[in-house]
């Protein structure tokens, strides 16, 4: 049965970020698979834009009428924009993109869903298990704030909500800044299956890695190929043919990439799979899986603008800022990875003329048009570049020198040789002896080398190569180093080796897409070669000597324009296959050595996926007994819960909406008083006069014990006579009645207050 509801909540998850998102692309006139490739960025800006307008008018929302008035909104341009098209008969507005194969999505989501399946899915023991890590405090507990007060805006997050602020343990603990569209998305789905979140997190990530960011990289991998292509030809890539043949020859190539990528863009685990377990950084998955359509929707800006009449430019732009505003929303943080992944790119477009700044034509009113002014292309590249570092040093200085970041600041854990190590085997993060998440794949290290030569030396794409080579400096940089400006260089990713991490995991997807392309094209062409030289062998066999003269004769000049053999369905086929295969065989079982492991990175990986989510630190019988405990404190009368966040209590709100009073498994520093007294004297409250009046004042009425305080992944931060007046009470303790038990669980109602 969870494995069902699990089913529901993933089709709906699908359909709600898919459907209403594809309506709005067509509305802008992204046709096709780039349609579904941006999708799921168009549907959260707009959900984003509903909840504020909402918050602002003062109209509560349910999960229901948010997701309904989302699409009813898109729908509504939709047909609006159909009814002025028809009305004064304009033609319909098509944003110009390059052609892609109708089956294209269909391999990227089927490699997508087969990867998910096998590392994410096949390690989980039911869809409720949860990763009870730091992270999951405010994923869960805000989004339930968030349904109970019908609140939907990231302007107004909280824990708690308004009529729980007697018991809310930290001084200023008011509603926060923070990016929320993954909440609202995660309420949405959670509303199909009676509010279970624990199925819908799950879902929602299941979403995320299986669809979102395969797609999303398809129209990044497909924009790039294309650019290559159409830009240096492909006899930079080896390929040597006629004039006549060139333009089919780039589109084969342009092809071959977009379709290894399908393959490539599920295989790294430093993204998105890492990030399920460390963190966890559910909102980061969403964000970073949907970075690469904003990429790809700023190349093309950046290439076409100039194609377009005004309103068609217009329309295009609106378009770039509504989703800039989108993933802002989701996170912050990824709209600085697509700073890294396409700054350089434009700057080698200015520099080399593909991009062009044209200086503003005035004339005067009868007179003739004049041709267009470009800025010289050096100098438009110098002034741009000159822009960008600006930019981010105020961005530097306001959001981490002076701003909210400035808190945030992870210190280097490894020495020099592991985080070179790490670079090298493409895990990017140095592995710890006890906590093996992601290990070196260096089956996938040979691809994105020679990508990477392929890159500078053969395509003249040394953009790519310098993100790549900046990102992997980054991740030495925040794992190996505490020098001056690592702030400055990766604060916007809270100096956080996993979020560094997996930007780097993202460009090396690009790479490896080329060198495996290439890679087919190379084994194809040996292919070819054998079978004309066996050919070849096989006429001469069946010759005379006259007719073999006059054979080699009336064949010399063709060899010698056309080195390279017409390649054959047959070659491509079984290149394509060999080179799959052995992909795969590689990933899955080539690694480096080492002490601490004897697997490849997918079944070390798999390990730690299960254990996480699966070790029981809040288990499904838990799970269980906080909806038990939820029911009956509603029903008695709801009233806030004391409990030791320790023991996984600290989501017992977000999971089942039971009012504990420690949703976070943090320091007391900021504590009030009444708190921090009821947590360290509860069990002897009767003969504690402060005790009593503290329980007064906060309206505290209850006790929930779990099982195991202390075992979640916070031990380090838990010291048992911090909560000793609430572990020590047993159901022998005066004062206190069972009203739920289930082995060492309880729940305890507080009789005696008065």
């Amino acid at each position: 049965m969870g494995w069902t509801i699990f089913l529901i909540a993933y089709l709906y998850g699908a359909l709600l970020l898919y459907v209403p998102g594809y309506i709005c692309a067509r509305t802008f006139g992204i046709r096709g698979g780039w349609a579904l490739s941006i999708a799921p960025l168009l549907t959260s800006g707009v959900m984003s834009l509903v909840g504020e307008v909402a918050y602002r008018a003062h109209i509560p929302l349910t999960p229901t009428k948010l997701t309904a008035v989302t699409l009813l909104v898109i729908v509504a341009a939709f047909a609006l924009q159909k009814l002025v098209v028809q009305t004064y008969k304009l033609e319909t507005p098509r944003i110009k993109l390059p052609a892609m194969p109708a089956l294209l999505p269909l391999a990227y989501v089927a490699c997508g869903i087969t990867a998910t399946l096998f590392l994410f899915i096949s390690s989980l023991e039911s869809p409720n298990n949860v990763n009870p890590a730091w992270d999951m405090a405010n994923h869960f507990n805000a989004t339930r704030a968030m349904v109970n007060d019908g609140i939907f805006s990231s302007f107004h997050i909280s824990s708690y909500l308004t009529s729980e602020m007697p018991y809310i343990p930290w001084e200023g603990n008011s509603a926060v800044v923070y990016p929320a569209t993954w909440n609202m998305l995660y309420a949405s789905i959670g509303s199909v299956i009676n509010l279970n979140f624990a199925i819908a997190s799950n879902a929602l990530n299941t979403v995320s890695c299986s669809l979102v960011f395969p797609l999303s990289m398809m129209g990044f991998i497909a924009s790039m190929a294309h650019m290559i292509t159409e830009h240096t030809g492909t006899k930079h890539m080896g390929m040597e043919h006629t004039t006549t043949k060139q333009e089919t020859s780039s589109r084969f190539m342009e092809q071959l990439i977009c379709w290894s990528g399908a393959l490539i863009s599920c295989l790294f685990i430093i993204f998105p799979w890492s990030c399920l377990v460390f963190g966890p950084l559910f909102p980061y998955i969403l964000g970073l899986s949907l970075a690469p359509a904003l990429c790809w929707l700023f190349i093309q800006y950046a290439l076409t603008k100039n194609q377009y009449v005004w309103h068609m430019r217009l329309r295009l732009f609106v378009l770039l800022i509504c989703c800039i505003l989108s993933l802002v929303l989701i996170h912050p943080s990824t709209l600085f990875s697509c700073v890294l992944f396409v700054i350089p790119w434009y700057i080698q477009a200015l520099w080399t003329g593909s991009v062009q700044w044209s200086l503003p034509r005035i004339s005067r009113k009868h007179s003739p048009k004049k041709p267009a002014r470009f800025i010289p292309r050096q100098l438009a590249a110098s002034i741009f570049t000159l822009f960008c570092g600006a930019l981010w040093f105020t961005a530097w200085f306001f959001l981490i020198k002076k701003g909210p970041l400035r808190a945030f600041y992870w210190g280097a854990y490894a020495d020099a040789w592991q985080a070179v190590r790490s670079i090298l085997g493409m895990n990017f993060v140095p592995e710890l002896p006890k906590y093996l998440l992601q290990v070196p794949q260096p089956a996938l290290s040979l691809l994105v080398f020679l990508g990477l030569w392929i890159a500078v030396r053969k395509i003249k794409c040394q953009w790519l190569a310098f993100s790549w080579v900046a990102s992997a400096c980054m991740c030495y940089y925040v794992t190996a180093t505490d020098l001056v400006g690592k702030r400055f260089l990766t604060g916007f990713w809270y100096t956080d080796y996993q979020r560094v991490g997996a930007n780097s995991g993202v460009l090396s997807i690009l790479l490896a897409s080329v060198g495996m392309a290439y890679l087919i094209f190379a084994v194809a062409k040996l292919i070819a070669r054998m079978q004309e030289k066996h050919e070849k062998n096989a006429s001469l066999d069946i010759t005379t000597p006259n007719d073999e003269l006059n054979t080699m004769a009336s064949t010399a000049p063709a060899a010698a324009t056309n080195t390279t053999p017409l390649l054959s369905k047959g070659a491509l086929a079984c290149s394509t296959a060999a080179v799959a295969c052995l992909v795969v065989l590689g990933a899955l079982t080539l690694r480096f050595p080492s002490e601490y492991y004897h697997q490849a990175a997918p079944q070390v990986y798999k390990a730690m996926c299960h254990y996480t989510y699966t070790a029981g630190e809040v288990s499904s019988k838990e799970q269980a007994f906080l909806k038990q405990a939820a029911n009956i404190i509603n029903a008695r009368g709801r009233a806030g819960v004391a409990n030791n966040p320790y023991d996984g209590s600290f989501i017992a709100y977000g999971l089942a909406d039971l009012p504990c009073v420690y949703r976070h498994p943090v320091t007391f520093e900021d504590e009030r008083e009444q708190t921090r007294i009821i947590r360290e004297k509860l069990v002897h409250y009767q003969v504690h006069p402060e005790v009593i009046e503290a329980l007064k004042q906060t309206g505290i009425r209850y006790v929930l014990q779990l099982e195991d305080p202390g075992f979640i992944p916070f031990s380090q931060n838990y010291h048992k006579p911090d909560y000793a007046g609430i572990d020590h009470i047993s159901d022998r303790t005066p004062g206190f009645k069972v009203l739920a038990a289930d082995g060492d669980m309880r729940l305890y109602e507080i009789t005696d207050i008065h």
